[in-house]
């Protein structure tokens, strides 16, 4: 073999070389492309579970959220204000005389009194002194709705009280109606109690009575 065909045969080869070097680079740079999307694609569908993960904890606390305040207020309806017995009577000079003096007509042109039986929450307090100054700050409205015969409102009348320590839980006081602007025929004396502190009201309970 002469010198020409030995250059020959070196530039062929080292054409050879070249060609298989650039082919190689480029099914590495493939692989390289494939494994990024893939890994791109990993990425993407951790991010949309993480998402899926912290929609669904923002609802579960979101529920959570809501069953604590149902709790709640469950817990201020069942320690909360309520209306033992409301009545029409004769009169009232003490507690009990809701039941003692209940009676079931008003003559038309007399006052209608009506007697108001309630329970407040417990005011609770580390020292007897606390717990005074805290019943002193615990106002309770108790409130009767006069409403005729067809359902319709007459007259609310209101009256403000101070629960006090010394009395307990249990309350009663009496709200009065003139009755000489009313028609004879039938009435229901509809009453509920508010803690004005904790802006809890009682469920309404109601009598019925006659004016005659």
């Amino acid at each position: 073999m002469n010198r020409r065909d030995l250059l020959a045969v070196g530039a062929l080869a080292t054409l050879t070389g070249c060609l298989g070097y650039e082919l190689q680079e480029t099914e590495r740079v493939a692989e390289r492309r494939v494994h990024l999307a893939e890994l791109e694609a990993t990425v993407e569908a951790r991010e949309e579970r993480i998402a899926e993960l912290e929609a669904a904890l923002e609802t579960r606390e979101t529920r959570l959220a809501d069953i604590e305040a149902s709790r709640d207020a469950l817990a201020r309806q069942v320690d909360g204000p309520r209306v033992n017995d409301v009545a029409l009577v004769s009169e009232w000079n003490r507690l009990g005389d809701v039941v003692h003096r209940a009676v079931s007509d008003v003559e038309r042109g007399g006052l209608a009194v009506v007697a108001v039986n309630f329970t407040t929450p417990v005011v609770g307090s580390e020292s007897g002194q606390g717990a005074q100054a805290e019943a002193a700050r615990r106002l309770t409205t108790v409130s009767v709705t006069l409403l005729d015969g067809e359902g319709r409102v007459v007259e609310t009348r209101e009256r403000e009280l101070r629960y006090f320590v010394e009395t307990g839980r249990l309350g009663e006081t009496p709200l009065l109606f003139d009755t000489g602007g009313l028609s004879v025929g039938e009435y229901v004396a509809e009453a509920r109690v508010r803690d004005a502190v904790a802006g809890v009201d009682s469920r309404p309970v109601a009598t019925r009575f006659s004016v005659v």
